[in-house]
């Protein structure tokens, strides 16, 4: 099966486009995690170094609620999914989705100072996920691609009547006259009228259409040049033939005859004799 000119390029030009778009999205897709990475990675640090020591307090004061409170507020950050505080390995207070073994945790002890004495009253155990960053990457290749895809079809229809009114059309017509060349026949076909019209404009393949008029009409010149040529040579050797075989009928008749006395000479005396004698012998082998 045959595949048009037309519909190979936007092939090639769809695929190529899909491909640069593939890796343009990918890459910027990759440091969009790295920067949403980064931020859930800042927030449990920032959980971790600033936010421990009012939480350290409230369980100092046994204020159950403004525990829960701030780590109510700290859930809402981007990334943080599961908090739980931990004391001697039971778990007094814990929020979020799931358990820390759903996600990387971070685990920061709670110390209060009181007189000058640093207590350890429990364990924050931090679980951040990056679920909501894998989701709101595929979301957004997802449009990336269903928007490219969009583009492309719209660039792959622009292309298609582009090259079919300036390559596919002007190419099957050069084919057609390719085909319709007949260098017997008489000069009908003109130049396009692009040769003539110095205003015009002239791309290249209107250029190469005029080159192939022009070289058909030169052939059909050649030919036509040639066929005369060939004709005058042809008559040239049949009188030239002609002439010879005169020529030597006459040298043959002038070679029997005597010059001085006009009649046969021994030439002619010997061949006539054989003559005679040949139709003897057959009379003879006859009878």
């Amino acid at each position: 099966m045959k595949r048009r000119l037309g519909q190979q390029l936007v092939i090639r030009i769809v695929l190529l486009s899909t491909l640069l778009a593939t890796i343009a999205t990918g890459i910027q897709l990759y440091f969009d995690f790295r920067i949403d990475a980064g931020v859930i990675r800042q927030n449990a640090n920032q959980i971790a170094t600033i936010h421990t020591i009012p939480l350290a307090e409230a369980l100092w004061t046994y204020n159950s609620s403004l525990a829960i409170t701030q780590l109510d507020a700290l859930l809402a950050l981007q990334g943080i999914e599961y908090l739980a505080i931990d004391e001697n390995g039971v778990t007094r207070l814990s929020m979020g989705r799931g358990s820390t073994d759903d996600y990387e945790t971070i685990e920061v002890p709670l110390n209060y100072i009181s007189d000058g004495q640093v207590h350890l009253l429990g364990v924050l155990k931090i679980g951040a996920s990056f679920d909501s960053v894998y989701q709101r990457l595929l979301d957004k290749f997802l449009l990336v691609l269903a928007t490219n895809s969009l583009k492309l079809l719209a660039v792959a229809v622009f292309i298609v009547l582009l090259i079919q009114g300036l390559v596919t059309q002007p190419i099957d017509r050069l084919i057609g006259h390719i085909r319709e060349i007949d260098i017997d026949g008489h000069l009908s076909r003109q130049v396009a009228s692009n040769d003539t019209d110095e205003n015009s404009t002239v791309n290249e393949i209107a250029e190469i259409e005029n080159a192939i008029l022009n070289l058909e009409n030169d052939l059909k010149v050649s030919y036509e040049s040639l066929s005369r040529s060939k004709a005058e040579l042809d008559k040239r050797v049949e009188e030239r033939t002609q002439d010879l075989k005169e020529a030597r009928e006459l040298a043959e008749q002038l070679a029997r005859i005597d010059p001085l006395t006009g009649l046969n000479n021994r030439r002619a005396f010997f061949d006539y004799s054989q003559r005679i004698d040949s139709q003897a012998k057959r009379a003879s082998f006859r009878s």
